[in-house]
């Protein structure tokens, strides 16, 4: 990922295991970077997620990682990387799933297949994040502001298609007692309420009339008071900060409803590219298509990946992007993994290889003070490699990283630390690990003494599965 002034790009990542397909987004300009203050140790934390209606989440899910309002960032930084566990059907991707879609409605993606994602019974569905902003004032002094935003689907009547019909942001005032003031909110695709500090309300309005059905009304404030006035900074502006700082990586085989016919992802949008200054790249490991004035920063782009993946295979000697052929504005490249004497198309590396390709930008982000949710993480990667990583994370990480996993190996990492190890239960509910004397979250788990999540089959269990009586 092109980091500049340490601000990253916005991009949504699919991991594939036939091939990577990476949205990447290389900063062009630091126009909104300089105008709105958006500084390089500027950071992003995730403090409570609540979905319902997406998928098998019938019930409202709620995961908290610290509570709204905290000042102590030495206390959230204690909490910047969560392990989610649970059974195959208890919903982890599902609770994935719902930040990819609130991602997407903030970059005024509408998935054509929405409608069925929301679950049959519920008919609607209820996304909510609940996050603070660590920031620099000129006068470089930190400040925190905590916010509250909040989607709601479902239908405006029951011939139409499912969009927002409710969406509210709020500012906690007051620190951990305050109160939530209201900054916008928005019904049936209509703004009805713009805070007096926001500026254009009557632009604003127009520019979201009958869209904010199909896309979030904070872009449209964003996109009308940042990027077209360029006006100066206002701390509830901060509230935009998930657009830019906020990653979501999915494995493929969730997300081919969201593929259009040629298999090509299309997620950068006119409203985010502007918004931020960035221009989107659409690229996989061949025949990308890189705007000639982009080009050297694609190419330092993708080396910075050797780094990390020669932790994974100590053979390689860099990943590097070749130039196949030149059109009038654009160069194409392959992606290649170069050893001693030969190299590999990315297209053909193992597994794990394309893995961290696809993680590769998304860590990083994770590392300078976004939050990445990652589905299925340790999918493809060396046990132990993938336990270094989190315990990388865990320690010295200046983000914030929560994935889901099968893996045991991050209960070790993480089960000193209070509410780091998440456990969704069959039933739909959360338990969060404690540390318990001398007991051992992974022999616990491994038990069957998690409370709702009894995992004590026996090998015999099988047998009636396996059992051939003639034999």
């Amino acid at each position: 990922m092109i980091v500049h002034h340490d601000v990253p790009c916005v991009h949504v990542q699919v991991f594939s295991s036939a091939r990577v397909i990476i949205q990447h987004t290389l900063l062009q300009k630091c126009n909104v970077c300089y105008n709105h203050g958006m500084k390089a140790n500027r950071k992003l934390y995730i403090n409570e997620v609540t979905v319902s209606g997406i998928k098998a989440i019938t019930k409202p899910l709620t995961i908290t990682f610290a509570k709204l309002g905290t000042s102590d960032e030495e206390a959230l930084k204690r909490h910047n990387t969560t392990a989610i566990y649970g059974s195959n059907s208890a919903g982890k991707s599902s609770f994935i799933m719902a930040l990819f879609l609130y991602k997407r409605l903030l970059m005024h993606e509408w998935a054509r297949s929405f409608d069925d994602l929301v679950n049959e019974e519920t008919e609607s569905s209820l996304i909510s994040l609940s996050y603070t902003v660590c920031t620099e004032t000129d006068a470089e002094e930190r400040a925190l502001l905590f916010y509250k935003h909040t989607l709601r689907i479902g239908k405006k009547n029951p011939t139409s298609g499912y969009g927002i019909v409710e969406e509210s942001l709020e500012e906690l005032v007051g620190g951990l007692k305050g109160e939530l003031v209201p900054i916008l909110a928005a019904k049936d695709g209509e703004i009805t309420f713009l805070m007096e500090d926001i500026p254009y309300p009557d632009q604003i309005k127009k520019e979201a009339m009958n869209l904010c059905y199909r896309a979030s009304a904070l872009q449209f404030v964003w996109d009308v008071v940042a990027v077209q006035n360029k006006h100066p900074n206002q701390n509830w502006m901060f509230a935009c900060s998930p657009v830019a700082y906020l990653d979501v990586v999915l494995n493929e085989t969730d997300m081919r409803p969201f593929f259009d016919a040629d298999n090509r992802w299309g997620i950068g949008t006119k409203y985010v590219n502007q918004a931020m200054g960035l221009i989107s790249i659409d690229y996989e490991t061949k025949d990308i298509q890189v705007p000639k004035e982009d080009a050297a920063r694609f190419e330092e782009s993708v080396r910075r990946k050797t780094d990390l993946l020669r932790h994974f295979d100590p053979k390689l000697r860099s990943v590097v992007a070749i130039q196949e052929s030149e059109a009038k504005d654009t160069y194409v490249y392959s992606i290649y993994l170069q050893y001693d004497g030969y190299r590999v198309s990315a297209d053909m590396a193992s597994t794990g290889a394309k893995k961290i390709l696809a993680l590769a930008d998304a860590l990083n982000d994770a590392n300078r003070g976004c939050v990445v949710f990652v589905d299925e993480f340790d999918a493809g990667i060396n046990d132990v490699l993938f336990a270094r990583l989190v315990e990388f994370f865990a320690k010295y990480g200046r983000g914030q990283l929560v994935f889901t996993t099968h893996n045991l190996e991050p209960m070790n990492v993480l089960g000193e630390r209070a509410k780091s190890v998440v456990f969704i239960t069959d039933d739909g509910k959360v338990n969060y690990w404690t540390k318990r004397g001398n007991a051992s979250v992974v022999k616990t788990y491994r038990h069957g003494l998690i409370e709702g999540v009894p995992f004590n089959v026996e090998a015999e269990d099988f047998l009636d599965v396996f059992w051939d009586s003639k034999q």
